[in-house]
């Protein structure tokens, strides 16, 4: 797990949730290169538990195809300013987005990628902000 705490608590810290190593590892050196602080988590709980003792501004998460339903009672509680949803399955999106929703977020964008076409799979990105 990296944490970039070098004096700069003035720029945004943003937690990358991802089980696969390789894309937390793409997501943290784009973020750093961008100036952002990071942090990462390796699945769901260690998510909840780096979020509630680091108090991220932004979260990007990307979870399985399950979705992450169980999460998000507890990142409504956290109340991240942003939080970035990257989903293999626009169905369990559209369910876990109803909570968050619920709990005072606004949807901001959501956009389709067509990364393996003449298949069914798309990956979809959803943007939501606490209001």
């Amino acid at each position: 797990m990296t944490t970039q705490t070098d004096g700069n608590a003035d720029k945004p810290l943003v937690l990358v949730v991802d089980d696969f190593q390789d894309n937390r590892e793409m997501y943290c050196e784009y973020l750093e290169f961008a100036g952002f602080r990071v942090i990462e988590a390796a699945n769901g709980q260690e998510a909840v538990d780096q979020a509630f003792e680091k108090l991220p501004d932004v979260i990007i998460m990307d979870p399985p195809r399950t979705g992450a339903y169980d999460l998000m009672e507890p990142l409504v509680r956290l109340r991240p300013h942003n939080v970035i949803y990257v989903s293999c399955d626009p169905s369990t999106l559209m369910r876990d987005l109803q909570l968050v929703v619920a709990g005072g977020y606004k949807v901001r964008r959501v956009r389709a990628f067509d990364f393996f076409p003449n298949t069914h799979h798309v990956e979809v990105v959803a943007n939501v902000l606490l209001t």
